[in-house]
């Protein structure tokens, strides 16, 4: 018996999938070949053991294989019992082979070229392989042959005569296009019909350029039926215009999607022993062999195994020593930070995770540092979170500013944690301190010692994040000293004296209520303001102006937010006069992160302004007919009618009529004789368009106007 060694690194046994070492190739009868393969044990649930082990059966005899078929001693003692988990055993029912093989013109190209070979050497080298494999089915087994390029030839039905696959094969020729996709689909239906295993052995050299159905909609119907693909990539050309031809993904993704396996020959030379191993691997039955072994503290401690397997009356046996890994716990702590920067002036609870090991019913103890920063976070402590401890078992201590020391004395877990799943250890909560603009800072996280029976390997890490500072209340108003003089061009500036962070995007919205007709609004000014970066608009509605700002960053010029221009009526007695700023709302956004909005609390300062008279010497003027401005004015669509009150002396027949800007009578309202006083009449514009109209009132030779906004 040939005895084969292996040693198995602290780190190689992490790194390495499963790479089968074939410790022992036996001669077996020609009824019974039989190879025993043993692939490298597996430490993930240790103190169990685990040890991949296939038999290669080429007589698919083999039904099943069962705990009781394997003995196993390590360091010369019986291990039991033994426990094995199989996957396919179904290998010696009958096997329905579909080969369906690529016959685009590509295929009589030069290897690795575009160029066509007069010799086709690559299209006869395919065909060969193809003709040789049929004589590797059993004979249980079937097999079926198709080509396809932009269409399915359907070649051979299912049979056992490999004469007739041969012929078939021999007799198939190149054609235009490649349905990859459509080819699985239909070949895939015709597999379907059969009872027990079947599988799909596809060879093809290009990419899809004809299929009707997509790549996943041909492993879904592949899948439902049962059928697993094995592709073969042969050579791939190359194209100038596509050089992402070599579309080994999608092979393998129909071979992941489908139950199969993909494998790639850089040329026809390759082909041969590609087939080798997909016959080889539909024929395998793989099994994992557990047992459980010594639990022990000591790192690098060295094993051998004898392995005696029972397979149809053959006994194969085989021994190999590994080298334990290092076996002592690990833990690696980690903060779960918030992916978003945290708010100035909010309260978070932030997971420390575990990842590793921890035993249930054995005692922990051990230090966790965290250390910060105190201007920029405070911890309140420990919160519930986690059901690995309990949070009364953690004593905390601070013996700086800014370090934390979180132990456990003889803490038992109350549940176990795996390598294979993170866990919450504890959490701990934190209130950012408040500040006006954006900081960077972090958190240190430390294990100086844990154990836990046996020394437990710690590591922690840390973590930077950034944090969300925002002003905590805005002034903003404007100085109420201001005098407006009659008729002047006065300037009022709108005061934001508070701290803003000028590195965030400010954005805001408010109204401004005013008089319109003791102040006209003229223009907005930004030069020279905190605004002066920022997208503004100001629209006058009604009695109030409505204005909006940003986003943009903001100047730092001064306490001026912006500054608006009014024009100041002419008042024969000063006044003071309504002017308020109302609904302000600011916002900043950090701009190098996505972070919550800011948005401070406002306090508004300044409600009137103080306009100033002026003397006009008094016109004695006999009394005439007087013109009121209608109400409501301008005239919208939810108002049916314009109400209109005139004066009049009694003297003269009045008319009242109504115009529009070309002078179109529109309505005549009053045409008579009326008493001396005041009266009033309605004027419905009905279907009216929108437009400036002009009410005129005439007694005698007295004529006043006034004007009617009408918009709809």
């Amino acid at each position: 018996m040939k005895r084969t060694e292996t040693r198995v690194s602290a780190t190689g046994w992490l790194r390495s999938a499963m790479v089968l070492l074939v410790l022992m190739l036996f001669a077996a009868p020609a009824s019974a070949q039989f190879r025993l393969l043993i692939g490298q044990p597996l430490f993930d649930d240790y103190p169990t053991i685990k040890i991949p082990v296939e038999i290669l059966d080429n007589t698919a005899t083999l039904d099943s294989v069962t705990a009781d078929n394997f003995m196993l001693w390590e360091n010369g003692v019986q291990k039991a019992p033994l426990r094995i988990d199989c996957g396919d055993m179904q290998a010696a029912q009958k096997i329905h082979f579909f080969f369906i093989m690529d016959v685009s013109y590509s295929m009589a190209f030069i290897e690795g070229t575009n160029r066509y070979d007069r010799d086709s050497v690559k299209w006869r080298a395919a065909k060969q392989v193809f003709i040789e494999s049929f004589d590797r089915l059993r004979p249980q087994d079937e097999g079926a042959l198709a080509s396809f390029a932009y269409d399915f030839n359907y070649e051979q039905p299912f049979t056992s005569d490999k004469d007739l696959l041969k012929d078939a094969a021999a007799g198939m020729r190149l054609r235009a296009g490649t349905a990859i996709y459509n080819a699985i689909v239909t070949a895939s239906g015709y597999a379907a019909q059969k009872e027990g295993k079947k599988v799909i052995i596809l060879l093809t050299d290009g990419v899809d350029n004809r299929s009707n159905y997509l790549r996943e909609e041909a492993i879904d119907i592949a899948w439902s039926r049962g059928v697993p693909v094995y592709p073969i990539g042969l050579g791939f050309y190359p194209d100038l215009n596509n050089p992402n031809r070599v579309d080994q993904d999608t092979l393998r993704r129909i071979a992941q999607g489908t139950g199969g396996k993909a494998f790639f020959a850089p040329t026809s030379e390759d082909l041969a022993d590609i087939f080798d191993d997909i016959m080889e691997s539909i024929y395998t039955i793989g099994c994992i062999l557990r047992y459980d072994t010594q639990d022990t503290c000591r790192d690098g401690s060295s094993r051998t195994i004898d392995i005696r397997a029972d397979v149809k009356g053959l006994i194969l046996e085989e021994q190999f020593t590994y080298t334990l890994p290092d076996l002592r716990s690990r833990l690696a702590l980690t903060l779960d930070m918030p992916t978003d920067p945290l708010m100035a002036g909010d309260t978070y609870e932030i997971p420390v995770r575990i990842n590793g090991e921890l035993r249930p019913g054995q005692e922990l103890s051990g230090e966790v540092v965290l250390t910060y920063d105190p201007d920029m976070v405070d911890v309140l402590g420990i919160r519930n979170g986690s059901d690995v401890l309990d949070p009364a078992d953690i004593a905390i201590a601070e013996p700086t500013p800014g370090e934390l020391h979180f132990t456990l004395n003889n803490a038992m877990p109350l549940r176990a944690v795996s390598y294979s799943n993170a866990d919450v250890l504890f959490t701990i909560e934190v209130l950012v301190q408040q500040r006006k603009s954006i900081a960077a800072s972090s958190f240190l996280l430390s294990v100086p010692w844990a154990s836990q029976i046996c020394e437990i390997m710690p590591s922690a890490l840390g973590s930077p994040f950034n944090i969300h500072g925002c002003p905590s209340s805005i002034e903003a108003g404007f100085d109420t000293s201001v005098v407006a003089l009659p008729g002047a061009l006065m300037e009022i500036p709108i005061l934001m004296p508070s701290d803003l962070d000028f590195s965030q995007s400010l954005e805001y919205d408010l109204w401004l209520d005013y008089d319109p007709e003791i102040f006209s609004y003229q223009e907005f000014l930004v030069e020279g303001s905190i605004s002066e970066g920022l997208t503004v608009d100001v629209t006058p509605i009604g009695d109030a102006l409505h204005i909006t700002a940003g986003p943009g960053i903001p100047v730092d010029a001064g306490p001026v937010l912006l500054t608006l221009r009014f024009r100041a009526a002419e008042l024969k007695v000063a006044t003071s006069f309504a002017f308020r700023l109302r609904d302000l709302i600011l916002t900043q956004t950090a701009i190098a992160f996505q972070a919550s909005v800011c948005r401070p609390q406002v306090d508004l300062f300044g409600d009137g302004l103080y306009a100033e008279g002026t003397c006009q010497p008094l016109v004695r003027r006999k009394p005439g007919p007087a013109l009121e401005q209608s109400s409501p004015n301008p005239l919208t669509a939810g108002n049916s009618a314009a109400t209109i009150g005139f004066t009049t002396t009694g003297t003269h027949p009045v008319h009242l009529s109504v115009i529009d800007e070309y002078g179109r009578t529109h309505a005549v309202l009053a045409d008579e004789l009326l008493s001396a006083g005041r009266h009033t009449v309605q004027w419905h514009p009905d279907t009216a368009p929108s437009g400036i109209y002009l009410c005129i009132l005439r007694e005698g030779d007295e004529i006043r106007t006034k004007k009617i906004l009408i918009t709809r």
